[in-house]
């Protein structure tokens, strides 16, 4: 199981996990997004990811909104996966998530160097 999910409706998919695989997600942190967390009034301050950067390193360097991101990419391929069969729109969102991933990767690599 992942150590986190960091997720905008993440105060409910934690009980919704724990529900279903409580062993599988025992030592999982579910976390709302910074962007979302500020939407989340009645949630206690655990769910939130800016409670827990401040003692993490590893949480500090997070960008929690590259999910956002890959939702706006997904958007794009809508239209042609309604298209195409189970098997083919399969094998068209994994390619298309691997290339935008490499872009991203070359992007971030070409601003560190």
């Amino acid at each position: 199981a992942p150590e986190y999910v960091i997720y905008d409706f993440s105060c409910a998919l934690a009980a919704y996990c724990m529900l279903r695989e409580a062993h599988f997600f025992r030592h999982t942190r579910f976390l709302i997004d910074i962007f979302h967390s500020k939407g989340h009034t009645r949630c206690s301050k655990a769910c939130f990811l800016s409670a827990y950067r401040a003692y993490s390193a590893r949480l500090q360097g997070i960008n929690s909104s590259a999910g956002e991101s890959g939702n706006a990419g997904l958007l794009k391929i809508r239209k042609p996966l309604s298209y195409m069969s189970q098997r083919h729109a399969v094998v068209f969102s994994y390619v298309f998530l691997a290339i935008w991933n490499r872009i991203r990767r070359r992007k971030l690599l070409s601003k560190s160097t």
